[in-house]
């Protein structure tokens, strides 16, 4: 944590009222929120089972399933190994280990052991017929095939239950043609499949297309585009989708890996699976804070704030509250593939996002939260826009680099808190450098 401002400033100034501050001002310094509950301690809390582990060097089992009458390619095995496994150089971008390692901060390492093709005995029109439960009918043809005993490390957190599975199918990708989507689910919902001599449960499972590769949805040229699978393996992680179900873009804009699979996974879910420790302002006070830049990070310490509700209690650990989150946004890193792809923000400035965390008692896993991206507002995260011309969620539009602050000054008082009261919040923006930004903070009740 930076203790006083450098050369280069960013004013951020939040008020109660429109008055400026005094150069009697005292500012204070913020607090480094360094207990926070993940996902994956809640799940375990309250299931007493998790997904796949968000930290250490996990292994996950990827599993090719050929339907008859749409055979995989000749070399099948090793596409899916690059894309998976492989070297960034080897496809034009990440692969979904690569992405993980970046995006984690070296916290996650994924090793993904590719199996060879299991042969379905049905057709793909047999599988449609059960339309969104089709990938059940498969999971009862394959299971028998498998081997219990190759699954015995890929149960990291030796819960007796198989933390992941990824099942890739050879039938072209259609979105409007169930099964043949990507999604992840849970094998709780489906008959006793798990053969008897197995030692281990089954828990999440990923299904997703092989075309999903050849996509092209980054907007450059690639080898494989492997960003549906990394989407995926966020949801086998517990995270939510951003985006809305019934269509359009939600209150992301589209930018966001949670939201339409571009950039990289924002602070709130780098929040969620332990990987990112926030600033936190504690108390009605003027304080003093230095940002890094979220995207060039190297440890996941000092890129984002955290201005709690005036209601809100975040030092118990439990960020499942509501809160705006604040960081210094710049195009580099993993951000930088997709900036010729929209959505994205190709200019540097800070990003003001608002979170509704709260979890509804008794649910679980993506159903978690009480609020959600696809209903109307409150939305669970969404980003106070500084044009403040309502353009995002929208039936077409997507974020803009007019909805993040670039320069000048922005009043938050048009934004509420889920309370009614208005967030009386004020940013002044002074000046950037490549990796810093500095804030000047005035809060108040």
């Amino acid at each position: 944590m930076k203790s006083r401002l450098s050369i280069f400033a960013l004013t951020l100034l939040v008020l109660t009222s429109c008055q400026g501050t005094t150069s009697q001002t005292q500012y204070r310094e913020a607090l480094t929120l360094s207990v926070i509950e993940t996902i994956e301690e809640r799940q375990f809390r309250y299931e007493g089972r998790t997904g796949m582990p968000a930290s250490g060097d996990i292994r996950v089992r990827v599993i090719p399933i050929e339907i008859p009458d749409h055979p995989f390619p000749i070399d099948y095995q090793s596409t899916l190994d690059s894309a998976f496994n492989g070297d960034p150089t080897t496809i034009g971008w990440e692969s979904v280990a690569s992405f993980y390692q970046k995006s984690s901060y070296g916290k996650l390492r994924l090793q993904f052991d590719i199996s060879s093709k299991y042969i379905l005995p049905n057709t793909s029109d047999y599988y449609e017929e059960y339309e969104n439960y089709g990938d059940y009918y498969a999971f009862m043809d394959i299971l028998p095939m498998l081997d219990g005993g190759d699954f015995v490390n890929d149960d990291a957190n030796q819960d007796q239950v198989i933390d992941s599975v990824i099942f890739i199918y050879s039938t072209p990708s259609n979105y409007e043609l169930f099964p043949w989507w990507a999604w992840v689910s849970t094998f709780d919902d489906l008959p006793p499949l798990t053969p008897n001599d197995w030692e281990l449960d089954l828990g999440y499972y990923m299904w997703a297309g092989y075309d999903f590769l050849f996509s092209r949805s980054l907007g450059t040229d690639v080898f494989y585009d492997p960003t549906t699978y990394i989407h995926e393996v966020g949801h086998l992680l517990g995270l939510p989708d951003l985006y809305p179900y019934s269509g359009g873009t939600g209150p992301l804009g589209g930018w966001d890996m949670m939201d339409f699979n571009t950039g990289d996974h924002g602070p709130f879910n780098k929040m969620l699976l332990g990987w990112l420790t926030p600033l936190y302002l504690d108390q009605v006070a003027d304080y003093e804070v230095t940002l890094d830049s979220y995207a060039l990070t190297n440890d996941g310490t000092n890129s984002a704030l955290i201005i709690p509700a005036p209601n809100a209690n975040l030092l118990d650990g439990d960020i499942y509250d509501e809160f705006l989150l604040v960081m210094y946004y710049t195009p580099d890193g993993l951000y930088e593939q997709t900036l010729a792809f929209e959505p994205s923000l190709t200019e540097r400035g800070i990003v003001i996002y608002h979170v509704n965390a709260h979890v509804n008692p008794g649910m679980s896993g993506w159903e978690m939260f009480g609020f959600n991206n696809d209903q109307g507002s409150p939305f669970l995260i969404s980003i106070l826009e500084v044009d403040l011309n309502s353009s995002i969620p929208s039936k077409t539009n997507l974020i803009r680099n007019q909805d993040v602050l670039l320069e000048g000054a922005f009043d938050c008082s048009t934004y509420l808190w889920h309370s009614g009261e208005r967030m009386t919040v004020e940013l002044v923006l002074d000046d950037l450098n490549s990796t810093q930004a500095n804030l000047l903070i005035h809060m108040g009740v």
